[in-house]
């Protein structure tokens, strides 16, 4: 049997495009798009970063390129990488026109240089390759603009000289860190704001003591905000991190549906309270806030948390402030429950570990809020409050409680307006009665409890 004939016949092949790096090579100010703009490490021609061509580039603008490179429209292709390296000086400046995207590669560094992102566009930082020399930095440079640089995954860290941010910064996944800050980051666009809706903002400075709220926080006034939704967490260090120290944000800060952490931190050479403190850009501004609607503020021991005006707690919001360690915890402020409520919860950090926490100004409970406390059989945690306690709501204990029906205060204040709503709740005693007295106690009153029946 003859074989069958088959016409030979060429076959069209897939594209195998190598990335390459693109250096910023024009003497006079010009478009991105311009393919005579760009010098390619691979001597390829004709083509520009990010263009249709199908490679993921690496894109440079150092000290050679100091003109500025605007960009006008989206790049259809995501960068690998971009670098304004420090030798791109005060001169040289990219524009971003257009929607870009930077993941996959060693990463999108500014050290530099100018970077505008326009109005309405957005610059969106995914993770970097594994085992890159870079990860996403802003470290000198400018970063600024009407527009947005979003951080999607993967790890962004804001460096020392990194002194301001003139455009928004939308933290949607991974992290946004500031570390081995020499000043605070300094929101300077006209209302450029801070929302996270996904990962973590991380105020990550040691600050020595005689340095205290002069590094590693973030400024700005009452035209800027830090808003954190559902999803979304600012903490200021990490559990189980050694980094402490006293730190500013001078931005009001919105907590709805996410979490704020103040997490302490045991410094080298012995025991400090670390503080966050949030203010007003003159440090009276009575406009600034500290929001808790639908979220968490988390304290936790010997930490403090200082504001100029009120911790306001709404609507499913929560303030827990942990007892336990070398210091009280504190609230520099008025801590004010809105209509639609909210809880308060004082709670030692480990079982038995019992304290008192600090409210330095007025609590203002209302009748959909609620008052949660823990107590044991050999003690129980407590709440001062250096103003006036004004109660509303429901009062919760959890714990054992005292094994012995006395008196045990639960909250101590300068002056007392307003009680509890009745019943008053222990949680897994439901067949005990709980009384409620105040008691005057030479300058201040006592609130106190007990608990009567049930067999205990």
């Amino acid at each position: 049997m003859r074989p069958r004939f088959c016409r030979p016949r060429l076959e069209h092949l897939e594209t195998r495009a190598c990335p390459a790096t693109a250096t910023w090579n024009a003497e006079t100010p010009g478009a991105w798009t311009n393919a005579a703009n760009w010098k390619w490490s691979d001597n390829s021609t004709g083509h520009y970063p990010g263009d249709t061509s199908g490679q993921k580039d690496d894109v440079s603008f150092d000290s050679t390129s100091r003109v500025t490179c605007t960009l006008t429209g989206n790049l259809t292709e995501t960068l690998k990488s971009l670098y304004l390296w420090t030798g791109f000086g005060t001169t040289g400046q990219v524009t971003l026109g257009g929607n870009v995207t930077v993941a996959g590669g060693s990463g999108f560094v500014v050290l530099g240089g100018t970077l505008s992102i326009s109005s309405g566009k957005t610059l969106t930082l995914g993770a970097p390759a594994a085992m890159n020399n870079y990860v996403n930095v802003y470290q000198g440079g400018l970063i600024t603009g009407l527009g947005t640089l979003k951080n999607d995954s993967g790890e962004f860290d804001i460096y020392s000289s990194a002194s301001s941010l003139g455009c928004d910064l939308s933290v949607t996944g991974g992290s946004v860190d500031l570390v081995g800050m020499t000043g605070n980051l300094a929101l300077s666009g006209p209302s450029n704001n801070i929302t996270v809706t996904g990962g973590s903002l991380n105020l990550l400075n040691d600050v020595a003591s005689g340095d205290a709220f002069t590094k590693g926080g973030i400024t700005g006034g009452n035209d800027h905000y830090i808003l954190v939704e559902s999803g979304g967490t600012l903490n200021r260090g990490t559990a189980g991190n050694t980094v402490g120290g006293s730190v500013l944000i001078s931005v009001p800060v919105t907590i709805d549906g996410g979490t704020l952490n103040v997490y302490y931190a045991e410094p080298t050479g012995g025991s400090e309270k670390d503080v966050l403190k949030i203010q007003g850009a003159d440090a009276t501004d009575g406009s600034s806030l500290v929001v808790v609607d639908y979220g968490t503020a988390d304290l936790d021991p010997d930490t403090e948390l200082t504001v100029n005006n009120d911790v306001y707690v709404d609507a499913g919001g929560e303030l827990i402030l942990r007892t336990g360690g070398s210091y009280d915890t504190k609230v520099n402020g008025n801590v004010v429950f809105g209509a639609t409520g909210g809880d308060l919860k004082i709670l030692d950090a480990s079982a038995g570990d019992f304290g008192t926490v600090t409210i330095n100004g007025n609590l203002t409970l209302t009748s959909y809020s609620t008052f949660t406390e823990n107590w044991g059989d050999d003690g129980n945690d407590r709440l001062d409050v250096i103003g006036t306690a004004t109660l509303a709501g429901t009062i919760k204990m959890v714990g054992p409680g005292p094994l012995q029906s006395t008196w045990t205060t639960v909250i101590g204040a300068v002056s007392v307006s307003g009680n509890f709503a009745s019943p008053l709740q222990w949680t897994g005693h439901p067949d005990v009665t709980l009384s409620f007295r105040t008691q005057s106690n030479e300058d201040n009153i006592d609130c106190q409890l007990k608990w009567e029946g049930g067999g205990m």
